[in-house]
């Protein structure tokens, strides 16, 4: 990035107060949903009517506006997601942010030259995935918050892209894009933006080996993150050469919106014209008590594993105020030794030992037995006494009320930031009064008055007073920086006409931002709906297939075990640290069964696993699996030019036939569909499209991928306990549930459903879909169980095939016993918001 060119800050925004607390405090762009199809579902947002005035306003600031749709679309939304698009375009919306791969195709189709950004949901991770974005049209990519600033810096220098990357806000403890947790738990969708945040509840960390007992005998917010905050290395952030810092938070109030956002045009600026930035200590404290879970600089600059939850607390603990040195229980009084100022009308809370907090709006203060306003640091005070509060218990400022009337201010009108425009006007004798105007986007407009400009009888017009008339912007959102006035000496024109040329000049100026240069043909677009929409021809002679099963596996315990079953295809990999003789050596097994087989990858490939692939891309081709299963964007571009079958996973989110369609141009032969679908939606997704397609029917569902192990208390993956004997471990909610969670070669947590997929009773339903593989994976199973399934499943599925539907005695034994340990036949059946 050239040195001169300032990093965009964008803000987010919720409501209309949040969109005007964003534009007001300096934002550069900001990002907003609709109604429908954004990831926020919770948040106010915007109809269409708001959108347009969100434009206007927004323009006239020259703050850019982005608008989310980064949620997974069904079949039945892509009519409506279309009209929304076009009307999106025709308003001059400056670009999307998208995370289905359908939505790429249909905006590549219809409207391609409208830009587009990838969501965070996209779970883009290595400079392999932003070469993929790239070629498929994204100028801009935002990258997974897990990446630490050597890695972003790397990125930036080896593409060709705009790289966003976060700066402030809420934390995923799942990378963005993979979690289920929420889905599977209660049927919201994180993909879909109805996520119910399971991560910002209680577990208890259990040991599986144990009989479940607890590892520690407590629960706490094992998987709630603190807040990431980057204020005070605003500097490095610049440094690394990203385009855009983006500020989380969609769902807050409008005052943190205009707090932090505020905070951190400061630092910006000051980079830019001081070359060095000052926070002080009331910046900081500001930023927090506007917000925080605590704070953490998250995987930026360093691996803060051990240091990135906050255990004792999922929501806002704002400023520490100091402990309780005493009650009075007679005169309901608590005493409290101040450690920040406290006033009339600020939130507390204390924090007890059981966590059932309490809290209050504070009403009444005294000091020294008398009432005061306000109290500042050092003085002892007296409180009205809260329940269940004891002496030596913690007390947090949860929001200072002099703070939100400060950020309330900020954005209490409109057009209190002013946009710098500049100005030449020629005013000569026997001609017009000639006003040009221009910003620096290079708008530019010039108006002419309707009366000449005469020669002064008495008293010329003097410059200085015309400067002045000009200048009179103040119920605009315009400021005149500077103007030019070539003028003939002795020339005069009536104030009146001075005023009215202004006026139009604004008035053209205005239009001339807002002018939306996007014109849309109707009939081009209807036909290429039509197009993009017309059955493929190969549809007419759609392969029949009869289904066959597939075993992964990611151990070769595991894989030895499949191998002795009549399976004919076999995966092996997944998130396993790579070696060419192990795969080498999974490969010789299957070939001595004669069995196919399949090598996969990690879910996650970071650049040190890359570089390693890089070194043995010959390796990989000289040993020509059957095929290559591809779990990311980065995979399906490193083996883009692989010569053999390259399967993508359902980690891929394919959640339409645009998006089935979109992989298969990307190279993909053959996809897992998601597993957030029903049946009777993958059904309808299968009449518009010829690709073979894969269904996961069994085995525990992965439900969250993270960089934090929550079991692990030392840095030091060699000093793990559990890694270093392969202990089995869970997290317990406090409904009892049992969650079982592993930790992968790279120091990663995989957190699994408490329940196993099984479809083994509905088989009869899953052969009419027409898949052409079934899967079933194994992860946590020992070698006589992975045995029992594929058994249970190759006989009952043979049974079908052969036009026998009753279930065998062996599968109905298996189910029975899946049933005691907890079933579940996933969102097939019941489908997710």
């Amino acid at each position: 990035m050239e040195q001169n060119k300032k990093p965009e800050l964008l803000s987010p925004v919720g409501s209309p107060e949040a969109l005007v607390a964003a534009v007001e405090n300096g934002a550069d762009a900001i990002y907003l949903g609709g109604k429908k199809f954004s990831a926020r579902q919770y948040a106010s947002n915007f109809d269409e009517k708001e959108l347009k005035k969100v434009i206007e306003y927004c323009h006239i600031q020259g703050v850019r506006v982005y608008i989310t749709i980064n949620t997974l679309l069904k079949e039945e939304e892509l009519s409506s997601i279309i009209d929304y698009i076009v009307f999106l375009y025709k308003i001059g919306v400056d670009a999307l942010i998208i995370q289905d791969l359908g939505l790429l195709k249909i905006i590549q189709r219809l409207l391609p030259d409208f830009p587009f950004q990838s969501s965070t949901q996209m779970t883009i991770h290595s400079l392999e995935g932003v070469k993929l974005l790239e070629r498929e049209g994204f100028y801009r990519v935002v990258l997974a918050r897990e990446l630490s600033l050597k890695e972003i810096k790397s990125i930036v220098q080896e593409s060709n892209t705009e790289i966003k990357i976060f700066n402030h806000g809420a934390l995923c403890i799942c990378y963005s894009g993979q979690c289920l947790m929420s889905s599977m738990i209660g049927g919201r969708s994180g993909n879909r933006g109805r996520c119910a945040q399971p991560c910002r509840k209680r577990y208890s960390l259990v040991d599986l080996d144990d009989f479940g007992h607890n590892r520690e005998n407590k629960y706490a917010f094992l998987l709630s993150p603190k807040d990431l905050s980057t204020l005070e290395q605003v500097k490095d952030l610049i440094e690394s050469g990203a385009h855009s810092f983006k500020i989380e938070g969609r769902m807050k109030r409008p005052e943190y919106v205009a707090i932090v956002t505020s905070l951190y045009r400061k630092a910006i600026d000051q980079y830019y014209s001081k070359q060095q930035i000052e926070i002080t200590e009331q910046d900081i404290k500001n930023l927090k008590q506007i917000f925080n879970r605590g704070f953490t600089t998250a995987y930026l600059f360093s691996d803060q594993r051990g240091n990135i939850i906050s255990k004792e607390k999922p929501n806002n603990r704002g400023l520490y105020l100091g402990k309780i040195y005493s009650i009075d229980n007679k005169s309901k009084k608590m005493h409290v030794l101040l450690e920040e100022s406290l006033e009339i009308g600020d939130g507390i809370e204390v924090w007890t030992e059981d966590k059932n907090n309490s809290g209050m709006q504070v009403s009444h203060i005294e000091m020294n037995n008398r009432e005061v306003k306000r109290a500042k640091a050092g003085e002892k005070i007296s409180l009205s006494l809260l329940n269940n509060v004891k002496i030596g218990n913690s007390l947090y400022k949860t929001s200072d009320i002099s703070l939100l009337k400060e950020a309330q201010n900020s954005f209490k009108n409109l057009y209190h930031k002013k946009r710098p425009i500049w100005g030449a006007a020629t005013m000569k004798i026997g001609k017009a009064l000639t006003l040009g105007l221009w910003d620096e986007n290079h708008h530019f407009v010039s108006i002419e008055s309707d009366t000449l400009v005469e020669k002064a009888i008495h008293r010329p017009m003097d410059r200085h007073k015309i400067q002045e008339q000009l200048g009179k912007l103040g119920g605009t959102p315009f400021e005149l920086i500077d103007i030019e006035i070539d003028m003939d000496e002795n020339s005069i024109i009536p104030i009146k006409e001075i005023n009215q040329v202004r006026r139009k000049g604004i008035e053209s100026l205005t239009k001339e931002i807002l002018k939306v240069d996007r014109r849309i043909d109707k009939l081009v677009i209807k036909e290429k709906v039509q197009e993009l929409w017309k059955l493929p021809i190969a549809q007419r002679e759609k392969e029949i297939f009869h289904p066959f099963l597939v075993a992964k596996v990611n151990r070769m315990t595991s894989l030895k075990a499949v191998l002795e079953t009549d399976v004919s295809e076999v995966i092996f990999g997944g998130d396993i640290d790579f070696d060419i003789k192990l795969y080498e050596k999974a490969l010789n097994l299957a070939k001595e069964k004669e069995k196919s087989i399949v090598f996969s990858f990690p879910r996650i490939t970071r650049k040190n696993y890359i570089d390693q692939l890089v070194r043995h891309r010959q390796d990989i081709k000289k040993l020509n699996p059957d095929g290559l299963l591809l779990s990311n964007l980065e995979m399906v571009h490193f083996f883009r030019d692989f010569p053999m079958e390259k399967e993508g996973d359902f980690t891929l989110n394919a959640f339409n036939h645009f998006a089935i369609e979109k992989l298969e141009e990307m190279g993909l032969e053959n996809i897992c569909i998601s597993p957030e679908l029903t049946l009777k939606e993958i059904e309808k997704i299968q009449k518009y499209t010829h690709i073979p397609l894969t269904l996961f029917v069994h085995g525990f569902m992965e439900m969250m991928i993270s960089e934090y192990c929550p079991i692990t208390c030392k840095q030091n993956k060699q000093d793990c306990y559990p890694c270093r004997n392969n202990r089995k471990f869970g997290l317990k909610d406090e409904k009892g549930i049992t969650f079982p969670l592993y930790i992968d070669d790279f120091g990663r947590s995989h957190i699994l459903n408490s329940q196993k997929l099984c479809l083994l009773e509905n088989l009869s339903d899953v052969v009419k879909l027409n898949f052409k593989k079934l899967r079933i994976q194994f992860n946590m199973e020992n070698e006589q169980e992975i045995i029992e399934t594929m058994k249970a499943y190759e006989e009952y599925l043979n049974n079908l095939q052969r036009g026998r539907h009753t279930i065998p005695q062996r599968a109905e034994k298996l189910i029975n016993k899946i049933r005691e340990q907890g079933l579940t036949k996933g969102h097939y059946y019941r489908g997710v918001l």
